[in-house]
């Protein structure tokens, strides 16, 4: 499980979304509703936290904040499309998701960028069996991101697959190795 803690919100409280892996039950398949992305809120600078939410049907999802609006970009299971919502309330509700790009798309929730007015997400694209590519997702602040015509994607950059010498066998499959050897890789990440 991972925890992703973006901006303090206007109202003053920490968001954080936590997705919940449906690995033991089933796997990594589109029909494993196991798969959940939870939202939690502290009003207290971290020290406790609660549901700001009920979890939503996503295999990961990063929030972000522009303005006073938390939005959430987030994946379907089976590593699929990019999707967008906003919460007008500080994440106690949701729009309904906005497809802002169909196929093989992941990440986890990792950090975004934004400069000069523009931010930035980078996505990861194919993974298990399809070749495994990274882009960078790009909108300028002054449109609006639940727009699909606001994005732009960058070319992808092949991953070269991570080298003998760092794979620490964390998975061990029946020749020893990894049972990610072939299909290992990091989130990708911008800074």
């Amino acid at each position: 499980r991972q925890m992703c803690i973006r901006d303090r919100l206007h109202n003053g409280s920490l968001l954080a979304v936590c997705p919940v892996d449906g690995y033991r039950s089933g796997g990594e398949t589109q029909n494993n509703t196991d798969y959940k992305v939870h939202l939690v809120r502290s009003r207290d600078e971290g020290r406790t936290w609660r549901d700001a939410a009920p979890p939503l049907p996503f295999m990961t999802a990063t929030p972000f904040l522009i303005g006073d609006t938390v939005y959430l970009m987030a994946h379907r299971r089976g590593r699929r499309d990019v999707l967008i919502l906003k919460s007008g309330d500080n994440g106690s509700t949701w729009s309904k998701p906005f497809e802002l790009y169909r196929g093989s798309y992941w990440n986890a929730p990792t950090g975004v960028a934004i400069r000069d007015g523009i931010f930035y997400r980078a996505v990861g694209t194919g993974g298990h069996s399809a070749r495994i590519e990274t882009c960078v997702l790009a909108l300028d602040l002054k449109n609006d991101p639940m727009d699909p015509a606001s994005w732009r994607k960058s070319n992808s950059v092949h991953y070269p697959g991570t080298p003998k010498a760092l794979d620490r066998n964390l998975y061990p499959g029946g020749s020893g190795r990894s049972v990610f050897a072939l299909d290992h890789w990091l989130e990708p990440n911008i800074t």
